[in-house]
């Protein structure tokens, strides 16, 4: 399927199920973004294992908007329940999961916004452990009664890829580490 056709499905589906016509277009915007990761360039596929600053940066901001929309969602209905005895168990969650997950996500949020403080590898994976953790906290607050207009998130799938890459950099790592130890030895050994 085709992205234009697949995100007219998202759409129609989304509507369907009783959304807005707002979060119907979000929801068809992340299918197709999805879907713009699988892109082949030049007949080659692009290799998702690295990540530019820059795509991270897009990622982090990405999630965002998500852990944004979620938390509108929340607070309305909060401040819905809040005159009534049903709202007990959804301030519990408020308190003891949505507060403590929205500081670390604030925290994180503010410290990746520059081009340097992506660099590293371990940014994009601590991305995505966010996004997991809000996909939970979602499934969570559903299970409470809580309903959540926005769009839910993609869960991200590991890539096959990434996994490989981590692994040679590992190997690589391990041999750096030992050349600088066979080194040194070598230098202390030259120079007593």
């Amino acid at each position: 399927m085709n992205p234009v056709a697949q995100a007219m499905t998202v759409y129609r589906v989304a509507l369907a199920a009783g959304h807005d016509q707002r979060t119907a277009i979000r929801a068809a915007r992340v299918a197709t973004n999805r879907l713009a990761q699988d892109v082949h360039v030049g007949g080659f596929e692009v290799w998702k294992g690295i990540k530019t600053p820059t795509q991270i940066r897009d990622e982090i901001n990405r999630i965002d908007g998500e852990v944004k929309s979620t938390g509108s969602d929340l607070a309305t209905t909060e401040a819905i329940h809040l005159h009534d005895e049903s709202g007990h168990d959804i301030t519990a969650f408020m308190d003891s999961v949505w507060d403590p997950f929205i500081q670390a996500w604030s925290k994180f949020h503010a410290e990746h916004q520059s081009f340097l403080s992506n660099m590293w590898g371990t940014t994009w994976d601590q991305a995505q452990d966010y996004q997991r953790q809000l996909v939970a906290i979602r499934e969570k607050a559903k299970g409470l009664g809580i309903a959540l207009r926005s769009a839910d998130p993609i869960t991200p799938k590991p890539n096959a890829f990434e996994e490989i890459a981590k692994a040679i950099w590992s190997l690589v790592k391990i041999i750096i580490y030992v050349a600088l130890i066979i080194g040194g030895v070598v230098v202390l050994r030259r120079f007593t």
